[in-house]
């Protein structure tokens, strides 16, 4: 499905974030996002030629062999994290020595493909593991933790979920694929969106970033591009689905309420017979008399979505 968006308005990892971070009500947003990633970077790994993946940029720099190297020992590691955090009330882990672990190992000599497979196979097993984990254990905060003390730039005096060590290792595993990909592994329709010189994205209020998440990324299937949000509440989510984006601001002082969003796309049905599984929609899709087929549905926070389409007989 291609898509494209109008707007139409009406009326008027820092120290001392929270690390509360409500999962979806569905599946763990980490978990989609991690699968999403595999899917998309395993065919560029492959296509990368042999004499690039042991260059290294420069002295103390690892090559791509070792970047992912790096990735599968931190599979390794946080895939003992996550079985842990289920067996215990605190989330105390052991760190390890990242440069070491890499060069203890014979990353530079391994078949490039052989890693491929290894750091695939590893995270599709992750993906599985936190699929697994109920909602009440992800998203339990525990207030004993020592993340500051491994690496992680937080505040110890915090409470802390398992569902953030979770998206904070699927956010690590992304920063690392950028360093061999570059932009590659956003595809070249996102790629093109990246670049261009000029773009509208429109800004829609909303009272709390969490149920945003679970409606938007959960339910409809958008891809979460950033979050500034404290706990979940306050801050600012950024989502994109194909050639759309959108931003979601909570609170969002000085505009109105009664915003609409058009999403001008291919098929009208086929995101009807999508999204209506997981939300109420107003109505379903019918041929206008000025030439489109249009069904729309409300956000959680009483914005309009109005997803119009080709006419169909």
């Amino acid at each position: 499905m291609s898509e494209t968006l109008s707007v139409v308005t009406r009326g008027a990892q820092g120290r001392g974030r929270s690390l509360v971070r409500p999962a979806a009500a569905h599946q763990p947003i980490a978990m989609i996002h991690l699968r999403d990633l595999i899917d998309r970077a395993t065919p560029l790994l492959l296509g990368i030629p042999p004499e690039i993946t042991t260059k290294r940029p420069a002295p103390g720099k690892w090559s791509p062999k070792e970047i992912l190297g790096h990735l599968i020992d931190s599979a390794s590691n946080n895939h003992r994290r996550f079985v842990e955090a289920q067996l215990r009330e605190d989330l105390t882990f052991t760190g390890y020595d990242q440069n070491g672990w890499v060069g203890a190992q014979p990353y530079q000599q391994s078949p490039w493909a052989e890693l491929v497979a290894l750091w695939r196979s590893f995270n599709l097993h992750l993906g599985r593991l936190m699929e697994s984990v109920p909602e009440s254990t992800r998203t339990l905060p525990r207030a004993r933790h020592n993340l500051a003390e491994i690496g992680w730039d937080v505040s110890p005096d915090q409470p802390a979920t398992l569902d953030f060590v979770m998206s904070d290792y699927v956010r690590h595993l992304e920063h690392h694929l950028r360093q061999i990909l570059g932009e590659a592994l956003d595809g070249p329709a996102e790629a093109t969106r990246r670049g261009a010189a000029e773009r509208a994205v429109p800004m829609l209020p909303a009272d709390e970033i969490r149920v945003a998440r679970d409606f938007y990324a959960a339910k409809l299937g958008f891809r979460v591009t950033f979050d500034t949000s404290e706990g979940g509440r306050n801050g600012m989510l950024g989502l994109a689905r194909g050639g759309i984006a959108l931003t979601l601001d909570s609170p969002m002082d000085g505009h109105g309420r009664n915003a609409c969003v058009s999403l001008e796309v291919d098929d009208a049905d086929a995101y009807y017979d999508e999204w209506s599984e997981e939300v109420e929609v107003l109505r379903p899709p019918k041929n206008e008399e000025w030439g489109a087929r249009t069904f729309d549905l409300l956000d959680p926070f009483g914005n309009t979505i109005f997803v119009m389409g080709p006419v169909k007989s």
